[in-house]
């Protein structure tokens, strides 16, 4: 009887020093839809693309998560323009931007701001494009990232040339 209950010990040690004691760590499933879609935006599978980022808006509007539903928008506006769907990009980057503007400024807004003004450049809107250009220039500039001027300052000068000004 006694090396049962000693068996049994060694046994229930055993098995109870094998179980992970990691806590759980939580899934943010609105970043998992986001790398799926930008997986399947990569591979131009556009469908699936855009079928993962309506459920990554989705899941952020259910957790309340203004930044992660700001940045699918922005996503969504990405694979929009990509299509040639300029008029839909429009609409959801200004989504993404409303959204952004209740956050702190990040370089996720400024972004979406110069992929407006590019929108607008496709649309041949100078004055709106160059608007939108100054915007992700000024929040570069307060988040202290001056070499994403240069990119800003190339769609600019484009966009001057367009008008003609030199």
């Amino acid at each position: 009887m006694k090396y049962f209950i000693l068996t049994i010990l060694f046994f229930t040690t055993a098995i109870n020093a094998q179980k992970k004691t990691n806590p759980k760590v939580a899934l943010d499933s609105t970043n998992y839809y986001i790398e799926l879609a930008n997986f399947h935006k990569k591979n131009n599978n556009f469908r699936s693309s855009q079928e993962y980022i309506q459920k990554a808006i989705e899941f952020a509007e259910i957790k309340k998560d203004i930044q992660a539903q700001a940045d699918a928008y922005s996503f969504l506006g990405s694979v929009y323009f990509e299509l040639k769907k300029i008029e839909d990009a429009i609409q959801t980057f200004d989504k993404s931007i409303k959204l952004y503007s209740t956050q702190k400024p990040s370089s996720n807004q400024a972004y979406a701001l110069y992929n407006l003004g590019v929108c607008y450049v496709e649309m041949k809107d100078c004055s709106k494009a160059e608007f939108y250009f100054k915007g992700a220039e000024n929040i570069y500039e307060i988040i202290e990232i001056p070499e994403a001027k240069e990119m800003v300052n190339l769609q600019k000068g484009i966009v001057y040339r367009a008008k003609g000004e030199n």
